[in-house]
């Protein structure tokens, strides 16, 4: 499937999901910001087709790094690049939620919540990098019960939220909003002390 989201022309990777549709959510609020990540270091953890990396690119990351570990994503994510006229960045399948990359400035996440365990986990990896490297985190979700109930959203600020078309809330169990959030300060300093 071929999309063009925004300026963005992507090659969809995800097969009986409407990714695109979450993309362009995550997509439009990074290039409507492009603060977000204009010279920043750039990790899009749960990469799929790579429309988040593309969109940190066109908005001036000073690098990017793709990560999914679907090894089509990684292909996929290339050839959007190409598609979209720019050299391709890095794009990694291995997991990186238990490695500590370095140097990280921005680590992004798009609808990466879909179970408890993978939560706790990337909460974890979360803090860590936060608290070692004042990472800051941009998280994209669709209000998914896994990241709505964890402990998680308690520590975050909502920056942006859009309404999903019909087709996607029928698809998705009636999920409504796609929500970008960002690490309120305070958690910072919480992270810091303990």
């Amino acid at each position: 499937m071929k999309a063009h989201l925004r300026n963005v022309a992507l090659v969809d990777c995800v097969s009986g999901w409407n990714a695109s549709v979450l993309d362009e959510k995550q997509i439009k609020y990074l290039l409507d910001n492009p603060g977000v990540t204009k010279d920043k270091k750039v990790l899009d953890l749960g990469s799929g087709c790579g429309a988040s990396s593309i969109a940190a690119r066109l908005s001036g990351a000073s690098q990017v790094l793709a990560n999914d570990i679907d090894p089509v994503a990684t292909i996929v994510t290339t050839l959007n690049c190409e598609l979209n006229g720019m050299k391709p960045f890095p794009v990694v399948s291995k997991n990186l939620i238990g490695t500590k990359p370095e140097n990280l400035e921005l680590i992004l996440l798009g609808d990466m919540f879909h179970e408890q365990q993978l939560a706790d986990r990337l909460h974890c990896r979360l803090r860590e990098c936060i608290r070692t490297h004042r990472t800051q985190v941009l998280i994209g979700d669709p209000g998914r019960v896994q990241f709505e109930g964890h402990t998680i959203r308690q520590h975050l600020q909502k920056l942006a939220g859009f309404q999903l078309p019909d087709s996607v809330r029928e698809q998705n169990y009636g999920l409504t909003t796609f929500n970008n959030f960002i690490f309120a300060e305070l958690y910072f300093n919480t992270c810091e002390n303990t």
